[in-house]
């Protein structure tokens, strides 16, 4: 689940610096608990968005976390309670420079829907949620619903799969506060191909 962020080595990251800085995020009283995590993406540069690695971390009991050895540069910083606020940060760090930041967390996006066949709701399909810094897998209940709570604002790619139902792939976009509702209908798939 954690992973490691390591400096651009000797890039130089124009107008950053080169090198290394360090990030403390807390969050805003009594928003952190157990289930709390932030994640932090890094990016080259505003040429290159192309994202060059992301740590996720819990905050400590008294709301904090810190990420030292980040490469410098712009980030993106996701943070969620795990139930129901979320809050998604763009900002920027400096090489050679401690920066603090605290994070406000609002009301959250959540993903839900419901699996189905022609007769009914399908019990145990796998539904995955792509797009977030780790691997996200709920099962559809025996009416075939599932839910993902507290998510940073965006888009996501949901992907439901059953084996002998085959596979789709939906894309879901909402802000904060808002909930995003799929209906999936699957079919059987060929056998023995």
């Amino acid at each position: 689940l954690f992973g490691m962020f390591g400096g651009c080595g000797g890039f130089d990251n124009s107008p950053f610096g080169e090198g290394s800085g360090e990030l403390q995020l807390v969050f805003e009283a009594k928003t952190a608990g157990e289930q709390s995590w932030v994640a932090v993406r890094g990016f080259l540069s505003e040429d290159d968005p192309k994202v060059i690695s992301t740590v996720m971390r819990r905050p400590s009991e008294d709301g904090k976390v810190n990420f030292e050895e980040l490469a410098a540069g712009d980030l993106q910083i996701l943070a969620s309670d795990g139930k129901d606020k979320a809050v998604v940060l763009n900002t920027h760090l400096y090489a050679n420079r401690k920066r603090s930041l605290t994070l406000s967390l609002v009301k959250g996006l959540k993903l839900k829907g419901r699996v189905q066949l022609s007769d009914g709701p399908l019990r145990w399909a796998t539904v995955t949620l792509l797009g977030l810094p780790w691997l996200s897998t709920e099962l559809s209940s025996g009416g075939g619903q599932f839910e993902f709570r507290g998510l940073p604002a965006g888009c996501y790619d949901v992907e439901i799969s059953h084996p002998g139902y085959g596979t789709e792939l939906h894309r879901l976009c909402g802000e904060s506060g808002e909930v995003a509702d799929l209906e999936v209908f699957l079919g059987p798939t060929a056998t023995g191909s």
